[in-house]
């Protein structure tokens, strides 16, 4: 049998009725690999929908559930129209991300009942979860409303489906089926074989043992189906932004990232538009720009509302733009600004001249230790993170960010877990044991904060030979660095190697300001821990005072301070 060609095979889907164009490198790559389309299938989905499934009119009454048409095109046609090679769906796992209002909890309510009643699938599960219980009523709620208003789906009318509302539960009892909703603060995962999975809200989602137990919950199924769903949040470190990400990476036709299995859907105002242009508001909200659900008009006093305030404005770019946003409303460094110095690597730097920045924690702060090197014009900056393993779980569970997985990925390093506190023997290993930062670089010097010294200092000083330079904590010493440390940022010329704790800290680090216009990282003022950017301010100051940089600091207006 001879290979098609992929204009052959593309010729193919078309005469087979599916309708739209396949252009992605996925799509392509997906049909050289043997999948295909099926557009009746993707048909069934819609009228299911159509003939199935009503929905409240307006005035009263009710009216069919016609889907818009971007909902069907863009997302349901895609996720029930592609097939493998053996006649199983594509895709297994999907992530949808629209703006606020795009009508995605409507069509969210209709899945259960098609997967339930017209998937083919006997004693199928189907759950929306959501963090908790208020959240996770909302699917529920339109779900039952749905059954209760068609006759031909409410058990109490003659039809097939009962409702049981105080369990969030609705019966599909001639097929052993059912759907519920769960929430990761009062059901456990156990024993739940989902073929369809619906996680609501992503953005807020921080459990990732309860997320992964959903995720891999499915592995029974033929064809099971875990769909995400959220607006875009402003926290960087939880699983939301992870999946946005990963988004964002299969939907770039520029990179070779490939997954057949995984289906992605990102509507927001491209980065280009300013954040109160209208176009910017139809590319976040398809629904929108077709005139299915408000108006560009409607929006226009909620954006003159939100120039305001930057607490109004911020809001207005997460619901409106659904772009991703700062965790502070004032934070010290752009996150955009801050991400494009990950892009490039950071060199090995073996042998090479260092600053360094020692951060010694109190009892609930990480320890951090950041090197500076210079490399012509840029500044790489790489760090060592230190935390109790005692106190893993507390922490995170306090904080809200993954420090057990960043252990496990060599982010932070867990001192001795008989400790309440971090060992600081293991900063003592990392600084000077024979494959420690003074066997590896040419360190010049450490400055460290004097009021947290302990007698790790004293040894290193004085029976390891270190350089420590005390670096006091004020706004004479921090000032000069810190704008540096902003002006290397906003220049493109830092290098952070996408260190993700680092990263999570630049997103909520506030300064404070005097009346001169003197800077300094604020930890009273940050919500979460800045540690590591209070290290590297450190390494940075260190830096710009050694004889090493040839005078080049004298040449920024008033950056010498210390």
């Amino acid at each position: 049998m001879i290979a098609k060609s992929l204009e052959q095979l593309k010729i193919d889907a078309k005469r087979s009725g599916w309708p739209w164009p396949i252009e992605h490198p996925n799509d392509e790559r997906a049909l050289l690999n043997g999948c295909r389309t099926d557009f009746k299938a993707a048909e069934r989905v819609r009228r299911f929908f159509e003939g199935m499934l009503v929905v409240p009119q307006e005035g009263g009454g009710t009216k069919p559930f016609v889907l818009i048409d971007w909902w069907y095109r863009d997302v349901l046609a895609p996720l029930f129209g592609w097939k493998r090679a053996d006649g199983r769906r594509r895709f297994d796992k999907g992530f949808v991300t629209t703006a606020k209002k795009s009508g995605k909890s409507t069509v969210l309510a209709g899945l259960p009942l098609y997967m339930m009643i017209a998937d083919g699938e006997e004693e199928a599960e189907c759950y929306s979860t959501a963090v908790d219980r208020d959240q996770a009523s909302i699917i529920y709620k339109k779900v039952s409303r749905m059954v209760q208003l068609a006759p031909e789906l409410e058990s109490r009318k003659g039809g097939i489906l009962k409702r049981v509302d105080s369990q969030k539960r609705i019966v599909y009892e001639a097929k052993g089926s059912w759907y519920e909703a769960i929430s990761s603060d009062a059901d456990s995962t156990e024993g739940k074989n989902p073929h369809l999975l619906i996680a609501d809200e992503l953005h807020v989602w921080k459990d990732r043992q309860f997320f992964n137990a959903l995720m891999y919950g499915d592995i029974a199924r033929t064809q099971p189906l875990f769909l995400m769903i959220t607006t875009a949040g402003d926290d960087p470190t939880g699983i939301g932004f992870e999946e946005y990400n990963f988004a964002k990476d299969l939907l770039d036709p520029t990179n070779d990232f490939y997954s057949e299995s995984h289906f992605a859907f990102v509507a927001e105002a491209s980065e280009g538009l300013e954040w109160d242009d209208p176009k910017g508001w139809e590319e976040a909200n398809p629904s929108l720009a077709c005139g299915a659900l408000g108006s560009v008009e409607k929006l226009q006093s909620k954006c003159d509302e939100a120039r305001q305030t930057p607490r109004k404005q911020r809001e207005f770019i997460r619901y409106i733009c659904n772009r991703w946003v700062d965790s502070v409303e004032d934070p010290w460094l752009n996150s955009d600004a801050w991400d494009r110095c990950g892009l490039e690597e950071i060199p090995d730097h073996a042998g090479d001249v260092c600053w360094g920045g020692l951060d010694l924690s109190r009892v609930r702060d990480l320890t951090a230790l950041c090197l500076a090197f210079r490399d012509g014009e840029y500044v790489d900056l790489k760090w060592w993170f230190w935390l109790p393993k005692s106190r893993l779980k507390e922490l995170e569970d306090a904080d809200r960010v993954p420090y057990r997985d960043w252990v496990s990925d060599g982010w932070i390093e867990a001192t001795d877990g008989s400790l309440a506190s971090i060992d600081y023997g293991a900063v003592r290993e990392c600084l000077m044991g024979d494959a420690g930062v003074v066997a590896t670089y040419e360190l010049q010097d450490v400055g460290f904060d004097p009021y947290n010294a302990s007698s790790l200092t004293k040894e290193l000083m004085e029976q390891d030979g270190l350089k420590l330079e005390i670096f006091r904590q004020g706004m004479l010493s921090y000032n000069a660095p810190c704008k540096e440390l902003e002006r290397l940022v906003i220049e493109g010329k830092l290098r952070h190697g996408k260190n993700p704790v680092a990263t999570w800290m630049s997103r909520h680090c506030v300064v404070a300001r005097d009346k001169a216009g003197n800077i300094m990282p604020a930890k009273d003022k940050s919500i979460k821990k800045i540690d590591g950017m209070a290290a590297a301010a450190m390494a940075i100051g260190r830096m710009m005072v050694s004889p090493f940089e040839q005078g080049s600091v004298y040449d920024t207006p008033g950056s010498l301070c210390l």
